[in-house]
């Protein structure tokens, strides 16, 4: 997984825009990201208050590949508790998710 942009940055970003009214396009151009990614960002600061970057997860396609669904195995091979995984991917998305062959 790529290396998440530093808080610093997007806090700059974000407040070019937010307070100096900058447009998205331009504070692109200038911190050299993708216009896609500050939209995220804005979309992340309206629904949670905060734009800090989100924990990088595994696919679960990659984990459902690795474990077979193996709860056990799977806690084993990211060093977590089994619950953690439940709280991380939630109990619908491993339950329902289908193994498909790659």
């Amino acid at each position: 997984m790529p290396k998440p942009y530093s808080y610093d940055l997007r806090q700059k970003v974000i407040q070019s825009i937010e307070l100096d009214g900058m447009k998205k396009s331009e504070a692109a151009e200038v911190y050299q990201i993708n216009r896609h990614t500050i939209n995220l960002w804005l979309q992340r600061k309206a629904s949670t208050g905060d734009y800090q970057a989100l924990p990088n997860q595994p696919p679960l396609k990659v984990i459902r590949l690795l474990t077979g669904n193996n709860l056990r195995t799977l806690s084993w091979l990211m060093g977590i508790k089994r619950n953690q995984i439940w709280l991380n991917y939630g109990r619908e998305k491993l339950a329902n998710a289908q193994y498909q062959e790659p």
